[in-house]
């Protein structure tokens, strides 16, 4: 693995898996140590510089990358349907209809208002 070279504040990728299954988000860098240890929101581990989680369960562990733009933009795609599917409990939305229905409810979804 590549060393990240992060900052507070950047945006990483968030990867945790749970035997078979993966899940990702977009996290938030809320901390580097001076010895490259990375915390980030919502989530109580450490990572080490090359992303690795420090410590924790071996039956679910994470580890952290770079964000590119073209994955940001599908969690990002992903949250929105996932989002209005939720409220509106209709499977097949596309993410302009998600995208519609968001900006009429005026609703942000990050900050949950």
């Amino acid at each position: 693995m590549a060393e990240l070279n992060v900052k507070v504040g950047d945006k990483v990728l968030f990867s945790q898996w749970h035997y078979t299954k993966t899940y990702e988000r977009i996290a938030t860098v809320t901390r580097v140590t001076p010895t490259g240890r990375i915390k980030v929101n919502d989530y109580e581990a450490y990572f080490n510089k090359n992303g690795g989680q420090m410590g924790g369960s071996m039956m679910m562990k994470a580890s952290l990358s770079v964000l590119t733009p073209e994955k940001e933009k599908e969690l990002t795609e992903a949250a929105a349907i996932r989002y209005c599917r939720v409220v509106f409990d209709k499977a097949d939305l596309t993410y302009k209809q998600a995208v519609r229905i968001l900006s009429i409810l005026r609703v942000d979804k990050d900050n949950k208002e």
